[in-house]
């Protein structure tokens, strides 16, 4: 029997606070290092149930005009791997 991924819901809640903080450009440059932080401390970009989330952040970051960030953090995570 396979195992069905889980998602911390604490970890999701927090991700989607900090976006809706990018979103209405608060804090960006911050919430963009506490998200960084958390997908590091977390192992979540080596977790596929993940990588629906992760790559909202990245299209958030595209669409807020940060292409950079948005490219970097898609390679880095590895959301073209998909």
């Amino acid at each position: 029997m396979t195992e069905i991924p889980m998602l911390d819901m604490t970890v999701v809640e927090a991700i989607k606070k900090l976006m809706g903080n990018i979103k209405n450009d608060v804090d960006q440059y911050d919430s963009m290092d506490d998200i960084a932080d958390m997908v590091f401390d977390h192992k979540l970009a080596e977790k596929k149930a993940y990588k629906s989330l992760l790559q909202s952040v990245c299209d958030l970051l595209l669409k807020k005009g940060y292409a950079q960030t948005s490219d970097f953090f898609v390679k880095h995570w590895h959301l073209n791997d998909q």
